[in-house]
C-alpha cells in the first residue's frame, strides 16, 4: 500500500504546477471583485484541510496515519477559488498530523511575501 501511495504521490506532482497556479496580481483582483458582490469583499480563496482515506496502515509508521477521525490517511490542505479550482495545496502528511501544521508548512505561509504585494490582494 506504501508504494501506491508513493506511486501517486509521485505521478501527480510533477503535474500540479500545471494545473494549479496561485493567481496573478490582475487575477486576485479580479477575484476579488467578485468575491466582493457575494458579499466577501477582499477574498481571493478558501483554504480547508482534508484526510484523504488509506485503505490499509501504512508498514512504517503505521500510527502516525491514524487520524482522530479513526482511520489511517494522507492529511492535505488545500486553496480553492470561487471557481472551485485549486490554487494551492499541500499533501504528503500524516493523518495524526494537524491541520494547522500542514498550513504552516505552506509557502503562503512562510512567504506571504511571495503571494501579496503591497496594497495588494
Amino acid at each position: 500500500m506504501a508504494h501506491c501511495t508513493t506511486r501517486v504521490i509521485t505521478a501527480i506532482t510533477p503535474l500540479s504546477s500545471r494545473f494549479i497556479k496561485w493567481p496573478t496580481a490582475a487575477e486576485r483582483l479580479e477575484i476579488s471583485a467578485e468575491m466582493g458582490k457575494k458579499g466577501v469583499p477582499n477574498c481571493i480563496g478558501f483554504i480547508d484541510g482534508s484526510h484523504l482515506r488509506l485503505v490499509s496502515e501504512p508498514v512504517e509508521d503505521g500510527i502516525s496515519y491514524f487520524n482522530r477521525k479513526s482511520f489511517y490517511s494522507l492529511n492535505m490542505t488545500a486553496i480553492v477559488n470561487y471557481k472551485k479550482a485549486i490554487i494551492g495545496f499541500q499533501l504528503g502528511f500524516p493523518g495524526k498530523v494537524h491541520d494547522m501544521t500542514v498550513f504552516k508548512s505552506m509557502s503562503i505561509y512562510k512567504n506571504p511575501q511571495l503571494h501579496f504585494r503591497d496594497n495588494d490582494i
